[in-house]
């Protein structure tokens, strides 16, 4: 941990000692999970402790307290976007932002089932999942440049839902580097 903020910190160093910059760790499924199960899990509040100490030149957002498991896909690591209303709106709250609000989006759920990452280890009967997308006007305005492709997108690819992973239809699935742009953004603010 100390060596990852060690990390941070040179980029921050490097590139962003003129940006107010946010940090916040995402707990993996696992840290709701292990008390009940019994398994061994992360020291969360060890692990932000130490963070806050190695890199004071940000601002720190707790979200532990914003998730639960049902926030998480039951067959896999993922976050269920549907779920996370209360998450964005304390990275909004953080960073000045309007809040989201559930009448601004629409809930799409796909027609396809969804098999998470767990689905296949298990190698026991489990029931597939569905993926939802919140849509409204300002996200499908928004274009996705894809800097390994070199071309535009959406932010979701309907071309990926016959992919085998059907996360892939957020932001074309993992990318080593994304600009997303809202041609109708009432400001000149970036989120790096």
């Amino acid at each position: 941990i100390r060596h990852a903020a060690q990390r941070f910190t040179a980029v921050y160093e490097r590139y962003l000692t003129d940006s107010k910059v946010y940090m916040a760790v995402i707990p993996d499924k696992g840290q709701y999970l292990a008390g009940k199960s019994g398994h061994l899990s992360l020291d969360f509040e060890q692990l932000n402790g130490i963070l806050m100490e190695e890199t004071p030149w940000a601002t720190h957002i707790n979200l532990y307290d914003t998730l639960k498991e049902s926030d998480y896909y039951r067959t896999d690591t993922h976050w269920r976007q549907e779920q996370l209303l209360d998450t964005a709106g304390r990275l909004c709250e953080a960073m000045g932002a309007r809040v989201p609000k559930w009448e601004d989006y629409t809930v799409t759920a796909l027609e396809q089932p969804f098999y998470g990452v767990y689905y296949g280890q298990a190698a026991l009967p489990m029931e597939p999942e569905t993926i939802c997308l919140l849509e409204n006007e300002m996200l499908n305005q928004c274009r996705v440049y894809d800097y390994e492709t070199g071309k535009y997108g959406q932010v979701y690819d309907r071309t990926k839902l016959d992919s085998r992973d059907l996360y892939d239809v957020y932001l074309s699935g993992a990318k080593s580097l994304l600009t997303i742009e809202n041609p109708n953004s009432a400001s000149d603010r970036e989120l790096i």
